[in-house]
């Protein structure tokens, strides 16, 4: 039986205090002594029980490590991101944690109080599922091969409306008006995709 282990990519010293305090050891996943460093980051990543993603900074490295745990495991992936940081998944998907921006000089809170709100927004997040888990049930053996019937009906719905619209923007200018209400009046109705909304 593993222990309870945890994965931290780009991880600060704010992560650290916290795993100590838990119930997890803490792991990087990017510090690796032997010389298939590849090998070993996805076994670490498939056999944590926690893995937490610093999404302050942009770093394909860290996307594409957040990418196959969310395809190893249905849950225990939680991202972080420093409350100034400007991270497009920040809104719903992140934890904030306070860290000092290099863009101010403003003081920084004590480490109990980050490592206190950091735990509290880490919580809520342990048991959400990976979003490949959420989108495609059955994942990763059972899925309806169904759903790729209908994925590629969509994507042939629109490769045909974005030819329609091509069209207009290519016909002379006093043609684009007529046109464009024509495409629209052909498409009035028709739902879309869900999801899509």
């Amino acid at each position: 039986m593993w222990p309870k282990s945890i994965s931290m990519r780009c991880g600060t010293r704010r992560s650290s205090p916290r795993s100590r305090s838990s119930a997890y050891d803490s792991v990087r996943a990017d510090q690796d002594v032997r010389s298939l460093i590849i090998n070993e980051m996805l076994e670490r990543l498939y056999f944590s029980d926690l893995v937490l993603a610093d999404m302050t900074i942009p770093n394909g490295n860290v996307y594409y490590e957040v990418g196959v745990r969310h395809a190893c495991r249905d849950v225990g992936c939680v991202l972080l991101a420093a409350d100034w940081s400007n991270s497009s998944s920040m809104s719903r998907r992140c934890a904030p944690y306070a860290i000092l921006s290099p863009r101010c000089r403003s003081t920084m809170p004590p480490p109990h109080t980050s490592r206190t709100i950091l735990v509290a927004g880490i919580q809520p997040m342990l048991e959400g599922r990976s979003p490949i888990y959420a989108v495609l049930p059955g994942f990763p053996t059972a899925v309806d091969p169904q759903r790729a019937t209908v994925m590629r009906r969509e994507f042939e719905a629109l490769t045909a409306f974005q030819a329609r619209l091509s069209a207009v923007r290519a016909a002379p200018s006093g043609q684009q008006q007529a046109l464009a209400t024509q495409v629209m009046r052909d498409c009035e109705g028709t739902p879309l995709p869900p999801g899509r909304a």
